[in-house]
């Protein structure tokens, strides 16, 4: 029912309501309400219990659904939130936020200021209405500045003239490219401050008028150097003639130095900004190092490469070509080849293979002598290119190692598995079948059965079992002898794949532990759970119940309230309020009835929340009633904070997130559950160092 009323079907609401009993939620009506289907809201207003939320009028508000907000505001007693008003100026709904201020609503929340909002978006009309009714202006003149907003910045400028515009926000203004807007505050006297994010982003973008009104308003004692960069980063030629002159007539000792200027021609080269380079090698032409030859060949800029050849007579080094190779870039390859007569490395040869490009092994192979190792044809049969490992096979010498095969079959790629089975002799290791079973690839671990002798290990059925591959796991049970181990059952409940549970539960001995309900109640399965508790005896810890409350699953909640009783941990619940949605107000409302909602006394459970986890051990020598006198400061501190905004500091949060981590076990929810897996990695990682070392220092040179 709640999907059909969110959907606007009536006719299929109408007939769950009369035929069927599982109800709906307030979900129902808050949906129907944010989507406009006021027939809906009508008819679950006058059949149904459940009701709607705040959300209702607030989503209703925010698009624009003027009809739903008068219904809901006549009719009903839940009311809305500054979102409301907040959402409607947004989205420019004028209708919605003339209602909304005749009911008498407001924002009282300094963050979430209506006309600020529209400032924001530019909308005039709104921003006039907004001004007129409440005559407050906020921050929404420095919103309008952000936003480059120039008709709504002279009109709040008119009702209330400012003397100054924060820095951040000229930062913005300028870096969006709002030259416009500042001119018009200049002519009005004021004196922008900004600082070098300012003129970076305009630098960035090759906004030279924001850039000459910068400089021209307030002269920097120098131009920051990540201007420059920017610039020629980006072929603003224009730009960077203007930075380095205006600094030259400034100061002529704050030009950018000798490694900067290097910096920025590679950053040209590499970009391909041709006409950028040409100037550059007019100005300052000891700046042109290698390392610009070794970028433009990496980024494939061909015409700058025979610029740099022709014209400056920049060298290269081995790296030009290497990276030129990994990259796929055989023209710019050639050329360094045969016209510069550049050098490579045997990394060359071997990242090509590894990407594929068959093309640029085969020219290095005829016009090249350093060759490759053997991480060439690793590589490519770790990614399937099957036509560079039967190249590489039949025209080169190096071979493979039996990673070749192990990474083949980890990546699914069944023909390259064959050929290396079916030509070469390094063979595979039990991580071929482990990986493959991993991944699902029934068909690569038949073939490893049947035609390998290396077999497996228990990490095949346990990494099976817990991504699902039933198949696998089938197969592995009745063909191979390796076996799992408890991970498989524990990481097969905690994904939710009931039915390797069901089928591991009678086929193996291994079982589980109390770790499979766990993992399983904190991803919300809920058929799972009821499995393990109805057939296996390892039941669950407190972290079950923690779980499936984080998890906002109220069956799963309900369920483990009634049957494996562990309890849980009430300080949870403190941790949900922070959860502002439909799904935690049930969870709180099924758990804790009596629980108050208000912000004081959230604040205070986080504050008592944070003394509990740092004081745990002796928390039984604290008496913790008030007296009279205490209860009266505290109520009056309670309201100084309610003036403020309602967020939590940081510290508060992450008191919070550290509670969660604890009781739940998210703090890290993939690498705890393949922690076992790591070892393996490790295992076999540790065979194929000594090849990949070398490979990885010359790749590391390139990047």
């Amino acid at each position: 029912m709640d999907q059909a009323a969110s959907g606007g079907h009536l006719e299929v609401v109408q007939f769950l309501h009369f035929n069927r009993s599982e109800g709906c939620t307030t979900s129902a009506m808050d949906s129907a309400a944010a989507h406009g289907h006021l027939d809906v809201v009508r008819f679950l207003h006058d059949h149904r219990d459940e009701g709607c939320t705040k959300n209702a009028m607030d989503k209703a508000a925010t698009n624009g659904h003027l009809a739903v907000v008068e219904f809901l505001q006549e009719m009903r007693h839940e009311g809305c939130t500054a979102d409301a008003l907040v959402g409607a100026a947004k989205n420019n709904h004028v209708a919605v936020i003339e209602y909304l201020l005749k009911c008498g609503y407001v924002s009282e929340s300094k963050s979430r200021n209506p006309i600020e909002f529209a400032a924001k978006y530019g909308h005039l009309e709104m921003v006039k209405l907004l001004y007129e009714r409440n005559g407050g202006m906020g921050l929404a003149i420095d919103r309008a500045v952000e936003g480059g907003h120039e008709h709504i910045v002279r009109y709040l400028y008119g009702k209330r003239p400012v003397k100054s515009v924060p820095r951040m926000v000229v930062d913005r203004a300028a870096a969006a490219g709002h030259w416009r807007v500042l001119q018009y505050l200049l002519k009005q006297g004021l004196e922008l401050k900004w600082t070098k994010e300012a003129i970076q982003g305009a630098a960035q973008n090759g906004d030279i008028e924001v850039i000459e009104l910068l400089i021209r308003s307030t002269p920097p004692a120098a131009i920051p150097l990540s201007a420059f960069d920017q610039a020629a980063n980006n072929g603003h030629l224009g730009v960077l003639k203007r930075l380095y002159q205006f600094q030259k007539d400034q100061d002529e000792q704050s030009l950018p130095g000798s490694q900067r200027r290097e910096k920025q021609v590679q950053l040209a080269a590499s970009r391909g900004h041709l006409e950028l380079l040409q100037w550059q090698y007019r100005e300052y032409p000891e700046s042109f190092t290698s390392a610009a030859m070794d970028g433009a060949a990496a980024w494939g800029q061909l015409d700058v490469v025979r610029f740099l050849h022709y014209q400056t007579k920049t060298k290269c080094t081995s790296q030009a070509m290497d990276q030129a190779a990994e990259n796929g870039h055989l023209s710019v390859l050639r050329f360094l080849n045969e016209v510069c007569g550049a050098e490579c490395s045997r990394a060359a040869m071997d990242v090509a293979a590894k990407k594929g490009y068959l093309d640029i092994v085969r020219y290095l192979h005829a016009h090249r002598s350093e060759g490759c190792t053997t991480e060439a044809m690793d590589g490519a049969a770790a990614n399937g290119h099957f036509d560079v490992v039967k190249f590489l096979h039949d025209n080169r010498t190096e071979g493979c190692t039996t990673a070749a095969m192990d990474r083949a079959a980890e990546g699914c790629h069944l023909h390259v598995v064959k050929f290396l089975h079916d030509n070469r002799t390094e063979g595979c290791t039990t991580r071929a079948m482990d990986e493959a079973a991993g991944s699902g690839e029934l068909r690569i671990v038949k073939f490893l059965h049947e035609n390998r002798t290396e077999g497996c290990t228990t990490r095949a059925m346990d990494s099976a079992a817990k991504s699902g591959y039933l198949m696998v796991v089938q197969f592995l049970h009745e063909h191979r002898t390796e076996g799992c181990t408890i991970a498989a059952m524990n990481g097969a409940a905690r994904r939710g794949n009931l039915d390797v549970v069901k089928f591991l539960h009678p086929h193996r001995r291994e079982g589980c532990t109390k770790d499979a309900m766990d993992g399983a109640a904190s991803r919300g399965h809920l058929s799972v759970v009821k499995f393990l508790h109805e057939n296996r005896k390892d039941g669950c810890t407190k972290r079950a119940m923690a779980g499936a409350i984080m998890k906002q699953a109220l069956t799963l909640v309900k369920f483990l309230n009634k049957h494996p009783k562990e309890g849980y941990d009430r300080r949870i619940l403190d941790a949900l309020e922070d959860e502002d949605d439909l799904g935690a107000s049930m969870i709180l409302q099924y758990l804790d009835p009596e629980r108050p909602m208000d912000s004081a006394s959230q604040r205070e459970r986080i504050r008592r929340l944070r003394f509990e986890t740092d004081h745990e051990s002796v928390m039984g020598e604290f008496d913790w009633s008030q007296s009279e006198d205490e209860e009266l400061e505290e109520a009056e501190r309670d309201e100084e904070e309610e003036e403020e905004e309602d967020d939590w500091d940081e510290e508060d949060e992450e008191s919070l997130a550290e509670m969660v981590r604890s009781y739940t076990g998210d703090d890290d929810d993939e690498s705890d559950e393949d922690e076992d897996e790591d070892e393996d990695e490790d295992e076999y990682e540790e065979d194929e160092e000594a090849s990949d070392e070398s490979v990885d220092d010359e790749e590391s040179d390139l990047e």
